[in-house]
């Protein structure tokens, strides 16, 4: 028998077993392999810090190449490299970066008698804790021993860092954790307050913010560990605490791509919410008077609870293509308290009972103002009306059918798109005028602890701006010396005088805010880990590279794009640190960037162009949660570029034999008899 070295992980079948699917495998020593790994095994499999290199060298050469010249307009340059390229480049390395990059592939062996620790922050560059060197028990002794001090301050950093989410009432946490009473290092508390807490542990982690918390784990510790319990507990009694937990998962997994899991755990969490709402509703009948603090106080969060359902699966929705979750129709019939504020919400244990605000009839319609304590009910108002502009443009905007009628005509006072800016207008002007950006600053906010509001409140207006006027500019401007409507289905009426010029100025000022908002923020430490915000950055990025290597359709007076592509892109790109999402947008825009220099380059022979002819790219950009299409997108450029040039060298070959000369060619393929361009002959169709 040769000798073979048996390699196993501790576990059973060993690695030779497993390739010859052998049966009944008998372990000897326990060996595992080597630190050294052949450079055959290597190329075999490539790590996934290998694969993310790939993305490096792709920001790399994009920080170098962002703003370059493209044809008279000097556009922005994103060069859109293949996973190949990258490669190749890399094989063509020096010796010494090459042997760095090796060490950093090999292999590590597993330490089976390690404990999982927590992460440490004296390590200078720690490595994750695998959730398969975490126990369940260990995990729950983690959290039912966490401080008081601990459990505030990550409950805080998650409510700010999530606008959307600010469910959670922490003294009703405390409380759970027994901490309320000042008890310390408890060593068991309910498991709904347990899966809670590490839904929420789990989502401020992803944050990045470590360093402030030594005693706690990775992100994935807690995920794995919330999940495991949510699967354990889907039969049990529906409680509210679960629903908020399966809402915070939710919105992890679909930051992640797992869109799936992320419609499963958001329809989970409103269905518990409305049995909930059911149980609570045929327990009190008719009885006002019955209304005891306890429900008092269970109503309060469950408002809260059902617009954080309503929040998550309007994304979720959005990314899933799938049916409402949770209409508003439906939220607005149920027997709901408005939201509220957030000093309210804080005190409501001790507070008297909340006496419920004027029914709405619609988004904005209430008769109260906002300040900014209401900011969780402003965001959520918000995101209806963002959530209607999103729908509006799934469902194919001007191109649905009957849209470019002139009733349905953006300036008509009876069409879609009217209706949703007037909503949109309506809940701008409820809010106090200290929340309205760029009379304040976020600074100012930051100072008094409201940034993040601030700067949530003011993304969802001018996003929504720019989803609505967007949607009537066209994706390739031929020849278009201003701004003067679609080019696609084109509309049946005229617009009145100065309409295409004034939504031009809204459009792109709004762009130049998201910009500033952004940098702002990020100077001011006012830090969003929200999808929400990494989109706003995406379509303010885009809208910054069109006007630029467009600039006549604002007129020229977007002198500042290029910076303020830079700020948007800059900030992306920090944000797919944080979240898989951003790598798709991030791979959408360098599409652009790469069709829009092509086109410049080539304006006079791309002139029937449109949108039909790159469907994946323009369906990409209006993409809440957007994976990679970026091979799809290269192929529909490329599909493209070889159309034209097939033209040509269809003349080209023509003169050589003889068939046509050059004066022909050029009369007969570019202009007609009236002395207009004429691409009929040029481009069939």
């Amino acid at each position: 028998k040769a000798k073979v070295k048996c390699l196993h992980q501790g576990k059973s079948p060993c690695e030779r077993c497993i390739k010859t699917n052998s049966q009944g495998c008998a372990l000897t020593e326990t060996r595992v392999r080597s630190a050294t790994v052949s450079r055959k095994q290597q190329k075999r499999k490539r790590p996934t810090a290998a694969i993310n290199k790939d993305i490096d060298d792709v920001d790399r050469n994009d920080d170098n190449n962002n703003v370059g010249d493209s044809g008279n307009n000097g556009g922005i340059n994103l060069t859109c490299r293949t996973h190949s390229d990258a490669v190749s480049e890399r094989r063509n390395e020096g010796t010494a970066d090459g042997s760095s990059a090796k060490r950093q592939r090999q292999v590590q062996p597993h330490d089976h008698t390690s404990r999982a620790r927590p992460h440490s922050v004296s390590s200078s560059s720690p490595s994750p804790v695998s959730e398969k060197a975490v126990t369940t028990a260990q995990v729950e002794i983690h959290l039912s021993s966490l401080k008081t001090s601990t459990i505030v301050q990550v409950v805080k950093g998650f409510t700010s860092r999530y606008p959307e989410l600010a469910m959670i009432h922490l003294p009703t946490l405390l409380k759970g954790f027994g901490a309320s009473q000042g008890v310390q290092g408890q060593k068991s508390c309910q498991q709904e307050y347990r899966v809670l807490m590490a839904a929420i542990l789990a989502a401020y982690m992803a944050s990045g913010d470590r360093a402030s918390h030594n005693e706690l784990y990775e992100r994935s510790v807690y995920e794995s560990y919330a999940e495991k319990l949510l699967s354990n507990m889907a039969f049990t009694s529906p409680h509210m605490l679960v629903a908020q937990a399966l809402l915070i998962i939710a919105l992890l997994k679909g930051s992640s791509f797992d869109l799936h899991k992320a419609w499963m755990y958001c329809g989970s969490a409103i269905r518990t919410m409305q049995f909930c709402y059911g149980a609570r509703h045929a327990s009190l009948g008719n009885d006002s008077q019955a209304i005891s603090w306890a429900e008092r106080h269970a109503r309060v969060i469950e408002s809260r609870t059902f617009w954080s359902c309503f929040n998550v699966s309007s994304m979720i929705d959005l990314g899933t293509l799938a049916q409402p979750l949770l209409p508003f129709e439906e939220l607005e019939r149920m027997d709901l308290l408005h939201p509220l504020n957030n000093f309210e919400f804080a005190l409501s244990m001790d507070s008297p009972a909340p006496v419920p605000r004027i029914a709405a009839s619609g988004p904005g319609t209430e008769v109260h103002s906002w300040n900014v304590s209401d900011g969780f009910e402003i965001i959520s108002r918000g995101i209806v009306v963002w959530s209607q502009a999103m729908t509006f443009i799934r469902n194919d905007g001007r191109r649905a059918p009957g849209m470019c009628r002139e009733e349905n005509c953006p300036w008509s006072p009876t069409s879609l798109w009217s209706s949703i800016s007037d909503n949109l207008e309506r809940w701008r002007v409820r809010q106090h005028p200290a929340l309205h950006y760029p009379t304040q600053s976020v600074a100012a906010h930051s100072a008094v602890g409201n940034g993040e509001t601030f700067l949530f409140v003011n993304i969802i207006y001018y996003l929504s701006v720019i989803l609505l006027h967007r949607e009537y500019f066209p994706f390739l401007p031929v020849n278009e010396s201003e701004p003067r409507g679609p080019i696609e289905y084109q509309l049946e009426a005229q617009a009145p005088p100065g309409w295409w010029h004034s939504s031009a100025c809204q459009l792109f000022n709004a762009t130049s805010s998201v910009a500033h908002l952004l940098q702002e923020s990020s100077e001011c430490g006012v830090l969003l880990n929200s999808p929400f915000t990494g989109f706003c950055a995406f379509i303010g990025a885009y809208m910054n590279l069109y006007v630029t290597q467009f600039p006549q359709m604002n007129l020229g007076q977007s002198t500042n794009s290029k910076h303020e592509f830079e700020l948007c892109y800059t900030y992306l790109k920090e944000f797919r640190k944080t979240w898989l999402l951003g790598e798709g947008w991030i791979k959408t825009i360098q599409s652009a960037s790469l069709l829009y220099n092509r086109f410049n380059a080539n304006d006079r022979r791309w002139m029937t162009k449109s949108s039909q002819d790159f469907s994946t790219l323009h369906q990409s950009i209006h993409e809440f949660f957007g994976p990679d299409k970026s091979q799809q997108h290269l192929q529909e450029i490329n599909r493209a570029s070889a159309t034209l040039l097939d033209a040509i060298d269809t003349c080209l070959v023509g003169m050589d034999q003889g068939t046509i000369d050059q004066p022909t060619m050029f009369n007969s393929l570019f202009f007609n008899l009236s002395g207009e361009f004429d691409t009929h002959h040029f481009w069939p169709s």
